[in-house]
This record gives structure tokens, sequence and C-alpha cells, in this order.
């Protein structure tokens, strides 16, 4: 049976698929990824955006929220991490509850080597696709990906995610 509904536009959901069920399925393996430290993607992703927002000292759950994944899966990276020597931990002056996450210098040096891991595997093949495709057209493939993301995330079912209760 064909199903209909998908149009036009079967092969570029089929691909989308195929990248979210093998992303899905290898995003907790740890792997060298050019590094001397097996890391996994979901750790990958969270020294990288540690680092990238590293002076605005946000605190654990706000670094969970920003990613879209829970408090327990952020914690169990961290502590992974942590153990590597990728991560260190502080607290803030004002606040000793709050547990402020900064990257290490192995931290850093691990995230160098992937990067430049990542440019040669698949990055400059992207690039080497994409050279010739119009910005406007990009666009509209990073909206359709905000899309297919967005209703991911936004689940009916589970409105506590989007309401905080101030703590007086």
């Amino acid at each position: 049976m064909k199903l209909e509904w998908l149009g036009e536009y079967r092969l570029f959901m089929e691909k989308i698929i195929k990248y979210a069920n093998t992303y899905a399925r290898t995003y907790r393996k740890r792997m060298s990824y050019g590094t001397d430290i097996l890391i996994s993607a979901a750790e990958i992703q969270v020294l990288e955006y540690i680092l990238e927002n590293e002076e605005k000292y946000q605190n654990m759950a706000e670094i969970a929220l920003r990613l879209g994944i829970s408090s327990s899966a952020f914690s169990k990276n961290v502590k992974q991490m942590l153990s590597k020597g990728l991560l260190e931990k502080y607290h803030s002056v004002n606040n000793r509850k709050d547990v402020i996450i900064q990257p290490s210098a192995l931290g850093r040096s691990v995230y160098t080597d992937y990067c430049k891991f990542v440019k040669k595997d698949f990055i400059d093949k992207m690039e080497e696709v994409l050279k010739d495709v119009p910005q406007e057209h990009i666009n509209k493939f990073v909206t359709v990906l905000d899309i297919l993301a967005d209703r991911l995330i936004d689940d009916p079912e589970d409105s506590s995610s989007k309401e905080l209760i101030k703590i007086e």
C-alpha cells in the first residue's frame, strides 16, 4: 500500500526518518570521533553547548532545558564527562546550590580534535553538496527541520516542561 499523505516529499521524509533513526541508535554509543577518549554524541552536544555558553554560568537545569533533554539524562552525561576529566564543577558565589559546569583544558582539547575529525569526515562532504544551493533554499530546509523537531518537543500530554514555578 502506498501512503499517499507523503506525496511528492516521500523520499525526503524517508531520508529524514533514516537519519533520525540512525542518530537515535548511536546517540549514546561511545566512539573516538578522532579523539583519544571515547565519547558519545550526547556528551559531545553537552560539551559543545557548555563551550559556546560558558560565560553565562548557567546551572545544570538551565542547560538541560536549553538542550531539550531531561535533567536526569543531562546529569548522567555530566557525571560521565566529569569522570573523564572533560568538565569541572563549580558553585556560584551567591548560591552554593547552583552547580555550574565548565569545560576543562582536556575537554577543550578533546572538542578541538572532534571538530577536526567531523570537518574532515562529513562537514567537507556536506559543504561540497550544498555549495551551489542558494541560501534561501537552505533556509527552507532549516524551517522544515524546525517544524519536525518542534512537533516532537510539543507534546500536548506533557505541558509541565513548558511551565516554570518561581521559588520564593
